[in-house]
């Protein structure tokens, strides 16, 4: 396979010919063994290529992914280095830190994924993507506060990481903080009472299947005092749950609202339903469901 006249014709290599890299495995991974004076250098004989930079971590990868070893993590660096005002060096820096990430060398990962981060706009997909998963880094090493701090600066961004990273952000928030802030929490990073209702009821389904239930009453009570229209949904699980902690003047106090959802076909889970009548029933018996 001619490199040099792919470089000077600008040519892409085919990344997705499964069958052309196994055809020329041996070839492609004797350019790949010495990225750095092999393709580096290849690219530098000739200025005038505008994409010399892409070229060469191109190749490098290939290198990585063919033979994943330090040698090939470190000949990727190398080539990296080699284009420091290439604007495509952040996102190769992010592939090789989940290189060491997978090979769970933590530290490389880390110092890899903050080298993104100080060098990308704070607001681009590389340093958004190496902020999420250097809060990986910290969680695998059980550091849990660093960990939710920068789920939450993911959680916040405008980007299609944030939901991944409200998910991981309320896991996090249920198993380490106090669940009475999480109200004012959750607002500072919803738009609308329909964003912050549901924020609030990942954090509630995620205590109750935690046995958190006796500090769910401040989560349940911002629930119930939004105005949106899955108010119904959430009624069972207030009442059910201050059935469980014995509240049970509590659970009363919704019951009847409850009991109107279901007569109204608001509830369409038919086993919720037959909770409701369960509950009620319980109550009137004066013993639990």
């Amino acid at each position: 396979m001619d490199f040099d006249s792919r470089l000077i014709r600008g040519e892409p290599l085919p990344w997705n010919d499964v069958d052309f890299w196994l055809e020329h495995e041996g070839e492609v991974g004797e350019a790949c063994r010495d990225a750095t004076s092999g393709y580096g250098q290849l690219a530098l004989k000739h200025p005038r290529y505008k994409k010399r930079d892409l070229a060469a971590f191109e190749l490098a990868e290939l290198g990585l992914t063919l033979s994943p070893t330090d040698e090939s993590a470190a000949a990727l660096a190398a080539v990296v280095d080699a284009f420091p005002e290439s604007d495509a060096r952040t996102a190769v820096l992010v592939r090789l830190g989940d290189f060491y990430f997978d090979r769970g060398n933590l530290e490389a990962a880390k110092t890899t994924y903050e080298a993104v981060i100080s060098a990308a706009d704070s607001e681009s997909i590389d340093a958004t993507t190496a902020t999420y998963k250097l809060a990986w880094v910290h969680l695998n090493n059980a550091a849990q506060e660093p960990a939710l701090e920068l789920f939450e600066q993911v959680a916040k961004s405008d980007t299609t990481l944030a939901e991944e990273a409200r998910i991981d952000l309320i896991y996090l928030f249920v198993r380490h903080r106090d669940l009475s802030t999480a109200p004012a929490y959750f607002r500072s990073m919803a738009s609308n009472d329909e964003e912050l209702f549901k924020l609030l009821r990942k954090v509630s389904r995620d205590a109750v299947i935690m046995g958190n239930l006796t500090k769910l009453l401040p989560v349940h009570e911002a629930l119930l005092a939004l105005d949106v229209p899955d108010r119904c949904d959430v009624l069972f699980e207030v009442a059910t749950v201050r059935w469980r902690v014995r509240d049970k003047a509590g659970a009363l106090s919704i019951l009847g609202e409850l009991e109107t959802c279901a007569d109204e076909g608001l509830i369409q889970d038919d086993y919720v339903v037959s909770q409701v009548r369960l509950l009620r029933s319980a109550w009137e018996q004066n013993q639990s469901p």
